[in-house]
């Protein structure tokens, strides 16, 4: 722009314009706004053009190569334009031989940057313990396996996602490449594109009702459409497969799930590895209160069912988790009544405020004898 402006101010002003312009472009409230008048564009524009997303990864600590790409060619253009300009204004018509420059160098920017989106060309992890490389448990788990694992990602297009979630898959992607490049060979993965309330017109199973069996559903996010705010039904999950072991699987990833994404993937592959479900054994505080008498008597007045007490337990939803997750859980008191039960491999023992003697030897010996205990204070 200096080579352009006669004027160091003005110069100054508008090189500041272009660059806010670049970084405005960059950000999600732009391309969603653009995407609900013309759908797509303004993820094209923030992906290919806006610089935000490409520094956001060196902010974090994180050199992508790709990025150092797009930051690279652009500087590359700007200067042949510059020496270009310089170089040939005096001669005649030089404004169109220029504009026809800055045409071309733009179209070349924009399609070396889409070219270069889908191939990783490596990133290194700056950040202070790497704290965005494959964790050395991770690569333990993975290079141990018996055989490889498959992963298979199940994810709407992008041209059916939201603004916020168009680089979803990609993202994803790039976490599963990390994740195949420290297996030596025991991770593999494939991607499946799947649309909601897909319709098999064969009269088989449809993909849906075969991921809906899996425990794989649409889930539903927003967006934004023209001057409307609108829900879509999308998918985005993970199902893991190892040897005959029954299958696993990462219903539902979000964007600000991407940085757990390792942990649940990893998670899951080391249960599948376990000759048996864990059984854990959960202590958890309730009280037994006794039902008001006002209360008793207006339920026999109404001729309902009068208990004679309920529980009042704020870990209700514990096991119910702990289930969800794939465990086999017992819920139990630690007294001499109800013990850790046989075959428990970890006690999670929450608030423990109170434990008496007979609790603590419990515990002791459930240590002694290679059990885990996991305390909940």
């Amino acid at each position: 722009i200096s080579g352009l402006a006669r004027d160091q101010i003005v110069a100054f002003i508008l090189a500041l314009m272009a660059c806010f312009s670049l970084q405005f472009v960059g950000t999600e409230f732009f391309a969603a706004s653009l995407d609900g008048w013309v759908p797509g564009f303004g993820s094209f524009l923030r992906n290919f053009i806006g610089v935000t997303r490409h520094y956001d990864t060196f902010a974090k600590g994180v050199a992508d190569n790709r990025d150092v790409a797009y930051f690279l060619i652009g500087s590359i253009i700007f200067l042949v334009l510059n020496g270009f300009w310089l170089e040939g204004r005096m001669r005649p018509k030089a404004r169109m031989i220029f504009t026809s420059a800055v045409l071309i160098s733009c179209g070349i920017f924009l399609m070396t940057n889409w070219l270069l989106s889908g191939i990783p060309l490596g990133r290194f992890d700056l950040t202070e313990g790497q704290i965005y490389t494959v964790a050395p448990a991770t690569k333990k788990i993975l290079q141990e396996l018996k055989a490889p694992v498959t992963a298979k990602l199940y994810v709407s297009p992008s041209e059916k996602m939201p603004t916020g979630m168009k680089t979803l898959e990609q993202d994803v992607r790039d976490k599963l490449d990390e994740l195949r490049a420290v297996s030596k060979g025991n991770f593999q993965y494939k991607i499946f594109h799947v649309e909601a309330a897909e319709v098999n017109q064969g009269g088989e199973e449809s993909l849906e009702q075969q991921l809906s069996g899996k425990g794989i559903r649409p889930f539903q996010v927003q967006s934004i459409q023209a001057d409307e705010v609108g829900v879509h039904l999308i998918y985005a999950g993970v199902s893991l497969a190892y040897l005959e072991k029954p299958g696993e699987i990462v219903p539902r990833i979000t964007p600000d799930m991407l940085h757990e994404l390792e942990y649940l993937i990893a998670s899951r592959v080391y249960r599948m590895t376990l000759p048996a479900i864990p059984k854990v054994a959960v202590v958890a505080p309730y009280q037994e209160k006794e039902v008001e008498p006002e209360l008793k008597a207006l339920l026999s007045q109404l001729g309902g069912e009068v208990p004679e007490g309920y529980r009042e337990d704020n870990y209700e939803l514990l096991p119910m988790a702990l289930q969800y997750a794939g465990y086999e859980v017992a819920r139990i008191k630690l007294d001499e009544k109800e013990g850790i039960p046989e075959g428990a491999k970890t006690l999670a023992v929450v608030e423990p405020l109170n434990l008496n003697e007979r609790q603590r030897y419990e515990i002791n010996r459930f240590l002694v004898g290679g059990g885990s205990v996991f305390m909940a204070i």
